[in-house]
């Protein structure tokens, strides 16, 4: 694998294809798994799209994501401040325990299944435990954000809670992600 930035630090090819941009600096074709973007006036992901699998995205006056549709599923986000509250899907509603801080997040309880959120020093969460108390799925980060799980497949997952339009994580509500595709616009796709 071979990458090339730009003298913006934006991705300009990836094993010799070329990325494309748009004029405000918008990554709108990733080479690194032939993704699509479009961004709207104000800058923030509108929809994605990788192979038969797309996303798309609105936002609020205050620029928080406040829906998304993937896979024939849409789900909308209510806030506690800039925090995610509540998500209410069409594929069934989940209640999120925050902390006091963006991103601070303790708890998930969706279908009448609670996980806690176990997080490293960075706040990135590294487990799920579940209401047994047993750490249910584990997560591993390489540099630039990487995720390699293991334990039971969980719709919960530390991405979950990342960079707005970051769709290496599609899920992403909120503002974090080092994935090396998000430098500084973000990537990849997961559809679903």
């Amino acid at each position: 694998m071979t990458a090339s930035y730009d003298g913006s630090n934006q991705l300009a090819s990836w094993n010799g294809i070329t990325a494309s941009s748009d004029s405000r600096g918008n990554l709108t074709y990733d080479p690194t798994n032939a993704a699509s973007y479009t961004w709207n006036e104000r800058n923030q992901l509108a929809s994605a799209a990788v192979g038969t699998g797309s996303s798309s995205f609105g936002y609020d006056g205050l620029g928080r994501r406040v829906s998304r549709t993937a896979g024939g599923v849409t789900t909308q986000y209510l806030y506690d401040g800039l925090n995610v509250a509540r998500e209410v899907s069409t594929a069934g509603n989940a209640d999120l325990l925050s902390g006091l801080g963006v991103d601070d997040w303790f708890g998930r309880t969706q279908s009448s299944a609670t996980v806690a959120m176990l997080r490293d020093a960075l706040g990135s969460t590294i487990g799920l435990v579940n209401a047994g108390g047993a750490i249910a799925t584990s997560y591993g980060y390489e540099p630039f954000g990487a995720t390699a799980a293991s334990g039971a497949a969980s719709s919960t997952r530390g991405g979950s809670w990342t960079r707005p339009g970051c769709t290496t994580c599609a899920t992403a509500t909120t503002t974090r992600c080092w994935a090396a595709s998000c430098r500084p616009i973000p990537s990849a796709l997961r559809a679903g």
